[in-house]
């Protein structure tokens, strides 16, 4: 291949990279005026490349003009796009505001433009062209508009340096620092390059293509290098593609445009073979070639990079390899060469990458272009390769079409399954927005029933754990149809797992094993699946304020490979909705614990007494069973409080209520009914005799001597008792009753009862 072909390639390859970095830059904000201009500049680079390659691989001297009346539009305007774009770069709002900076901007770029594309069209500075094996070449004289374009190019790249300097002076964060100084260094080095490469051989009268536009790709590649790693233009708006595959097909489309490299070299050696005076140099050379981006575009894939900085290289790798491809078999392939760019497009749209998809098209009309200027008419012979080509384009097309059908199917069944997912959700969440203390067991079912069913799984269930005790104080239990329960054991193996699980939890949301058999066996929770015959396990944590409070959990006695990431998420959200319930529900229970009990003692107050004593006394007329209620008063407690404080008193009637807690059975009731009285309800008494036991009892406990804060105390009590239904039919009576008979013990003596049927 002649040495310009090899130029207009290179030059192709450059403006294709730098439209692909402006897209990558775009792509992360479009709203933001710095990575608009970053765009421009990359277009810009554009036209000066296209123009340069058209120039130098140009057929005739009218086509090599074209080219040169194109590239200004690039290199005229490239040093005012780039000083404008470090200006927002470096935030220079003030000055950005001035209506005077834009012309001071850019009339340089427009005398520029106007002097090197409009001025030859009136046979004013006209260009002396000649031919050789470098391509077409401009050899006439260095005049003034020269000097102008060179002053020019020379100032905006001093203000440039200054003004990131500064920048970087100023800034106290290392990552400005860092920018600042890549930016430095690829402008010096594009500027010494380009001036030894662009202006040096003018004065020095050595005519050479212009590689000026190579060398500033050096700076839009820092740029674009600080986009990924400094933050650099960070984009507000994180860019979500619309995939028809899933994430698990996410990275496929470098692996298909690696197997188009490598079918190329399959087709390519069929035509080397079947056409006449084949070289194998050739033949190796053009093969090796092929294998070789087939495996960069693999090690692309595989290394550790974002999703954009991998699209931006395989857009910069393609933009150089789609016009080799196609001018190295411009001839030998036919019109089946420039196919395989149909293909890389259909695979780009299968995959939705934007990015590269712009690239191919760019790339490829810029690649036409080229032939175009080069080549303006040439005829094609059609032989047994192109046949064999087209047959072989066919067949790639056909099982393209069934991978494409294949994969919507499969996206069909997937949203499918997302739309029944989050209904489901929806279901659960709408259920539990009326739980409280008495349907919770029913909800919690009626989630696991559903959760269980839809995950495939043979059980579900919930356990909630007692705050820092390592057991058990709640467990809910689903099992499918045929699926014996785990009886007793069923709690044992949840605390089995329970520190185990902990463990996995502080790594990772969501514990699953889709088939516990290829756990390691030296594993102790492995054991303990296999031991149970669980061969999947779905756990994942139910969290109070970042602390694990509980665990759902979904097992199964065959392997669940079908378990697939979305349904984690979802389950994740379940958890939430179970652990906001119980937040409600323990709040719910303050709150009413607040309302109905005494803050001191922790016992019922009169509110409470009064309700439960009502609904006592109903149950009694239907059973015409006997009522005790008992007033109790602590003699001379207002001297505790005169002489020893209020806070001694209160611990006090802390420990008289409970002692009188632990003194009663389990089916009476005691509540605080004011200051130093507390009230008591004897429910199943049978006579007057049992009623003076227990009372006996209280006085007796209450006599023993009481230790607060290294003082013994020794309290009396009086006790008045009303009898239902012989002292009153009601709560009210009873209590009136019941006070009444408490004065009149009071009256005649400390640590006595008196009966209401006594006074």
């Amino acid at each position: 291949m002649v040495y310009f072909i090899v130029f207009g390639i290179l030059l192709v390859a450059t403006g294709g990279s730098s439209v692909a970095c402006g897209l990558y830059a775009i792509q992360n904000n479009i709203r933001t005026p710095i990575n608009k201009a970053f765009l421009a500049l990359g277009c810009a680079m554009l036209f000066w490349c296209m123009g340069l390659a058209i120039t130098v691989v140009a057929a005739n001297e009218d086509i090599c003009s074209l080219g040169r009346r194109l590239a200004p539009i690039g290199w005229g305007t490239i040093c005012s796009i780039m000083l404008h774009f470090i200006l927002l770069l470096t935030k220079k709002e003030n000055l950005l505001k001035k209506w005077w900076l834009y012309p001071l901007l850019y009339l340089p770029s427009a005398v520029t433009i106007f002097a090197y594309t409009y001025l030859p069209l009136i046979h004013l500075n006209q260009d002396l062209l000649i031919h050789n094996e470098l391509g077409w070449l401009n050899i006439s004289k260095t005049d003034a508009w020269d000097w102008f374009y060179y002053g020019y190019c020379l100032i905006s790249i001093v203000i440039a340096s200054i003004i990131i300097y500064i920048w970087a002076r100023n800034s106290t964060l290392p990552k400005i620092k860092k920018q600042a100084k890549l930016l430095l260094g690829s402008i010096l080095v594009a500027s010494i390059l380009g001036t030894l490469t662009d202006v040096m051989p003018v004065f020095l009268k050595v005519r050479i293509p212009q590689f000026s536009p190579v060398f500033v790709l050096f700076v839009i590649a820092a740029i674009s290098y600080s986009v990924k790693y400094h933050g650099f233009m960070r984009p507000e708006i994180e860019n979500q593609n619309e995939l028809i595959l899933n994430e698990s097909a996410y990275t496929n489309v470098y692996r298909y445009i690696s197997l188009i490299f490598v079918a190329g070299g399959i087709f390519n050696l069929i035509i080397q073979l079947i056409y006449k005076g084949f070289s194998w140099p050739s033949i190796l050379l053009s093969n090796g070639a092929l294998i070789a981006m087939a495996a960069f575009v693999l090690l692309i894939n595989n290394t550790k990079l974002g999703d954009s900085m991998k699209e931006m290289l395989l857009a910069a790798a393609l933009s150089f390899t789609i016009p080799a491809v196609t001018l190295w078999f411009v001839k030998s392939g036919g019109n089946i060469t420039w196919a395989f760019i149909f293909l890389l497009m259909i695979i780009c749209l299968l995959f939705n990458r934007r990015t590269i998809l712009i690239t191919v098209i760019v790339s490829s009309i810029l690649t036409q272009l080229l032939i175009w200027a080069a080549m303006p008419s040439a005829s094609i012979k059609v032989g047994e390769a192109d046949y064999i080509i087209r047959i072989g384009l066919i067949g790639l097309a056909a099982m393209l079409a069934f991978y494409v059908n294949k994969v919507y199917v499969q996206r069909l069944k997937e949203n499918a399954e997302q739309i029944n997912m989050q209904m489901l959700v929806s279901e659960i969440s709408h259920d539990f927005v009326s739980a409280n203390e008495q349907n919770f067991d029913d909800k919690v079912y009626r989630m696991l029933e559903r959760c269980g069913n839809f995950i495939k799984s043979d059980r579900a269930y919930i356990a909630l754990l007692e705050p820092g005790e390592g057991r058990i104080h709640y467990s809910s239990e689903w099992l499918a149809e045929g699926i014996l329960p785990h009886s007793h054991v069923f709690e044992e193996s949840v605390l089995d797992m329970q520190s185990m699980l902990l463990k996995l939890f502080e790594s990772q949301n969501v514990v699953k094993l889709h088939n516990t058999e290829l756990m390691s066996k030296t594993e102790k929770l492995s054991n303990q699946l296999i031991n149970r015959k669980i061969r999947a396990l779905l756990a994942l944590p139910i969290k109070k304020q970042d602390t694990i409070i509980g665990f759902l959990i979904f097992t199964a006695a065959r392997p669940l490979i079908g378990w697939g990431s979305e349904s984690f998420t979802y389950m994740e959200i379940v958890t939430n909705i179970i652990a906001d319930a119980i937040i409600k529900i323990e709040a719910e229970k303050e709150i009413n614990f607040i309302a109905y009990h005494d803050q001191l003692t922790l016992l019922p107050n009169r509110v409470l007494f009064k309700d439960r004593l009502e609904k006592t006394i109903k149950s009694a007329e239907r059973t015409k069973k006997m009522l005790v209620l008992a007033f109790l008063d602590i003699d001379s407690f207002k001297a505790v409080n005169d002489t020893m404080g209020h806070e001694l008193g209160d611990q006090l009637l802390f420990e008289v209520a409970q002692i009188l807690s632990h003194g009663i059975r389990s089916s009476d009731m005691i509540a605080r009914f004011g200051g130093d009285e507390f009230i008591i309800l004897l429910n199943d008494i049978t006579s007057e005799k049992d009623v003076m036991k227990i009372l006996d009892k209280l006085i007796d406990m209450l006599s023993k001597p009481i230790l607060l804060n290294g003082q013994t105390f020794s309290i009396s009590v009086s006790v008045g008792v009303a009898l239902y239904p012989q002292d009153g039919t009601d709560a009210k009576t009873l209590i009136k009753n019941a006070d009444i008979a408490m004065y009149n013990a009071k009256t005649r003596g400390k640590n006595r009862y008196l009966l209401c049927s006594q006074d």
